[in-house]
């Protein structure tokens, strides 16, 4: 069991009434983070359970537009393993078919009070319980062409919960009490299912669900028009690849000098982020054109070849450059155009960035202004030029200083001599020398970055080591931004 739910259940065992209600079969592969639990917890405790949930680092998160009513999701990290871990937290007893979930099973007290505590410390339904839910929900589904179709796509799990449940009822020997809803279980008699996936099964669960239509959200029409559209909803979610949105987002930034592996990281922690959660990534060190400053890249291009300038001087026109006689051109025209459309570019997505972050998305950047001119990601137009290079200038700093702070930057730090030996290994055309890596180390030490919060972080250790420290700090930064 991950050490992050252990904790959690210890507290709800005391304090929440609350029972894991369904999948009960397969809980032990949840509980270290390989599935979703499904909870239902009493509605009068549900002010206290969501403080127990913050006390405990874990986060809301939703879809836009793809809700049920009393079912919400909640994640949580688990610093020992790295894994995120996913909560179905109910409020009330709704299920039904996968994508509408129509019927509403009003028997929450009745089966919080029938649970029983298992192996794993973790309170369950009663197997009687189990039993009349995965009846009533057999049903349910399978009254549904789609349902029945889903239902038939993942049998085989539905079968192993079967199982379960029936090996659990044949170790009961009477100790159990009765099922909530005792009158349905005759009705709906577990052992009298229909496991096959002939469509006489659908039509059996048409009728069966008769007797269950004032447990029915919604009419007929309703529940046409809302299975349609939520069909349609997680089509395009599929297709389009949408996750859930946090309550707060974040603005995450990693930094570094070359060679320390941020883009390595970004990638990892978008990959680690993005199965459950929606994650942007952004580079604001090497960003993309804006619609205004898109025409200067191609005149810049052409300025270099009028004037004929080797691949060494024309660097002198380029981000981060170590050479040193760049300095000579540091309030040049064709510098201060170069660096105050970087400005316009980096303000302008930062921006975007905090916008989005603003509206539930976790975004994530690959290097983030500082306020340390001259260095690395700064204002980069020197003083002594012209009357139009000096506007040009005032301008590029006004710029940095309207960017938003990141909420959380880290920063790779790694020496200088493990920077030029893994520069040596990287695969990439026109890499930098030893030279340029060294004195870049030397020039980018002590930023002062545009974050509320700055970690520095070892990246001279293990690849899996400086993942896990990111992870934990990512997380920090994402329930601090609630």
């Amino acid at each position: 069991m991950l050490k992050v739910y252990r904790t959690l259940f210890e507290r709800l065992n005391q304090e929440i009434p609350c029972v894991v209600w369904k999948a009960c079969h397969d809980m032990e592969s949840a509980l270290e983070g390989k599935g979703d639990i499904d909870l239902l917890v009493d509605l009068d405790y549900q002010g206290k359970f969501r403080q127990l949930l913050n006390d405990h680092g874990f986060v809301h998160a939703e879809f836009d537009t793809l809700k049920f009513p009393f079912v919400t999701h909640y994640y949580g990290f688990d610093e020992e393993t790295g894994k995120i871990c996913h909560l179905n937290v109910y409020y009330q007893l709704v299920t039904g078919e996968t994508h509408l979930k129509s019927y509403h099973i009003p028997l929450e007290k009745e089966v919080i009070n029938n649970r029983f505590l298992n192996s794993m410390k973790v309170y369950v339904c009663s197997y009687r319980d189990q039993a009349l839910i995965y009846s009533l929900r057999h049903y349910m589904k399978r009254a549904s062409l789609v349902g029945f179709l889903l239902w038939a796509y993942e049998r085989k799990d539905y079968l192993a919960e079967y199982a379960y449940i029936s090996n659990g009822l044949a170790s009961l020997e009477g100790r159990n009490p009765l099922p909530a809803g005792d009158k349905l279980s005759s009705e709906f008699n577990f052992y009298n299912l229909d496991m096959g996936t002939g469509l006489s099964g659908y039509r059996k669960a048409r009728k069966k669900i008769s007797a269950i239509a004032s447990f029915r959200r919604m009419n007929a029409w309703q529940a046409v028009w809302k299975s349609l559209y939520n069909l349609g909803v997680r089509l395009y979610y599929k297709l389009f690849r949408v996750k859930k949105r946090v309550d707060n987002g974040v603005l995450l930034a990693i930094s570094g000098v070359d060679g320390s592996g941020k883009s390595s990281m970004v990638n990892e922690l978008y990959k680690w982020f993005s199965r459950d959660l929606d994650v942007k990534v952004f580079h604001l060190g090497k960003p993309s054109p804006a619609l205004l400053t898109y025409p200067l890249r191609p005149l810049l291009f052409v300025y270099r070849l009028l004037k004929g300038k080797n691949k060494a001087n024309y660097d002198e026109l380029t981000e981060d450059s170590g050479n040193n006689d760049a300095v000579k051109k540091k309030n040049g025209f064709v510098w201060a155009v170069r660096y105050g459309t970087l400005a316009y570019e980096r303000c302008r997505l930062a921006r975007i960035a905090r916008d989005l972050a603003g509206k539930g998305k976790i975004i994530i950047c690959d290097r983030y202004p500082t306020n340390s001119s001259g260095k690395m990601d700064s204002p980069r137009i020197g003083p002594g030029g012209s009357k139009l290079v000096e506007k040009i200038r005032s301008y590029e700093q006004r710029l940095y200083n309207r960017t938003p702070e990141a909420d959380g930057l880290a920063f790779l730090n790694v020496s200088q001599e493990e920077a030029i030996n893994r520069n040596r290994a990287r695969i990439k055309k026109d890499k930098e020398t030893d030279d340029e890596i060294a004195f870049r180390h030397r020039d980018n030490q002590g930023l002062d970055f545009r974050a509320h919060r700055v970690f520095l972080v070892d990246a001279n250790r293990d690849y899996d080591s400086v993942l896990k420290n990111l992870k934990s700090i990512a997380w920090d930064c994402l329930i601090r931004g609630r």
